[in-house]
């Protein structure tokens, strides 16, 4: 269902590749599972660091695990273009600004 082998699926279960966001929907989805499922045993005291800012996560939960959210996700990290991917995040910043009246938010293309 993920289109994996049987050794890639070890990589990612041992931590030596890591994964994708869209990967972890792709794998909740043949799960037939919440993508919360996989975080379900965090909490706000455990040891791990944080890569994003703690009043943005759960905002990005809540995309996540929308199924349009979770489409969406999935469609922006799949352009390649960095130009056309730009666009993109600008159009974003400007639904948004226009939605909170405030500035941009935080994302990068590659």
């Amino acid at each position: 269902m993920l289109g994996l082998s049987f050794q890639q699926v070890q990589k990612y279960e041992k931590g030596a590749n890591r994964g994708a966001a869209s990967r972890l929907w792709e794998v909740a989805k043949a799960l037939d599972a919440p993508l919360t499922y996989f975080f379900e045993d965090l909490d706000a005291e455990s040891d791990v660091q944080s890569t994003t800012d703690d009043r943005k996560a759960p905002a990005i939960i809540d995309l996540t695990s929308s199924p349009d959210g979770a489409q969406l996700a999935v469609g922006y990290a799949s352009i390649a273009s960095p130009h056309v991917c730009r666009g993109v995040l600008e159009l974003m910043r400007f639904l948004g600004e226009d939605q909170q009246g405030a500035g941009s938010f935080p994302l990068t293309c590659t």
